[in-house]
């Protein structure tokens, strides 16, 4: 007799998740996503700060190719055309605004400004003088008219006070005095500055390039060697004046 072939009896129950595993398994990715997104955000900011050292590298090969090629003298804010119109002497801010920290003439960033314009001609790439790493606060300028690198501001104040730019053969330690260095705006927080006067640390750490062109991190001390608080990088940290001829450094 032949065998009836028709719906088994025996069918197979199909079975979902229950809610307490879905959240169980929602749980699980939560903790792993809870401990590799910090993971991959500090690989991110150090690829960034890994990027940032390269630019100040070439940006001191660039220094050094200016030097080479205007007898000795490092670059200074009396090359900036709208100096003439100032009055003589050390004029704080403006030598800040104008040539320390400003990148762009303006914000339509068709025109490069300060120490920018004279190293520009020696590295070929406007966007080396940005740091990838960046937070675009605004304190000296708008984000689309400055850089992310500040000329030292004790060079400057120098060369007003003494009415020449700064030679070679003046700087006894070229390997430990910073000529640029990053306003440590990732590092150091919103403010500009490494430290704002109401930070605990001992030190904090910004990307520097030095007057021999070599580039490193540099750690800045929250009070300088001789006591004085360090709210910025105006300063030469070992005697705290603007004296080359004192022999400052920023590496002891």
């Amino acid at each position: 007799m032949p065998i009836e072939r028709g719906v088994s009896h025996k069918m197979r129950r199909t079975r979902g998740f229950t809610l307490i595993e879905l959240l169980v398994v929602i749980a699980i990715i939560a903790i792993l996503a809870a401990i590799l997104f910090p993971v991959f955000a500090k690989a991110r900011e150090k690829a960034r700060q890994t990027s940032c050292l390269s630019n100040m590298r070439q940006l001191g090969t660039g220094l050094l190719s200016y030097v080479q090629d205007y007898d000795g003298r490092y670059p200074d804010s009396r090359v900036m055309p709208t100096y003439a119109g100032q009055p003589a002497g050390y004029l704080g801010g403006w030598h800040i605004t104008e040539y320390g920290i400003r990148k762009w003439y303006d914000g339509n960033q068709t025109q490069l400004w300060g120490w920018p314009m004279v190293v520009s001609p020696y590295v070929k790439n406007a966007q080396i003088f940005n740091c990838p790493s960046d937070s675009e606060a605004e304190r000296w300028l708008p984000w689309n008219m400055r850089g992310s690198y500040y000329w030292r501001h004790a060079l400057d104040a120098y060369c007003v006070s003494v009415g020449s730019s700064v030679k070679e053969s003046i700087v006894q330690r070229p390997a430990q005095i910073a000529a640029l260095v990053e306003e440590a705006w990732h590092w150091g927080g919103q403010s500009p500055y490494c430290f704002n006067g109401s930070d605990t640390e001992a030190t904090k750490q910004v990307n520097a390039s030095f007057m021999d062109g070599h580039a490193k991190v540099l750690n800045v001390p929250r009070v300088s060697s001789i006591g004085v608080p360090s709210y910025d990088l105006n300063w030469f940290f070992f005697v705290h004046n603007w004296a080359l001829q004192n022999d400052p450094v920023d590496i002891q």
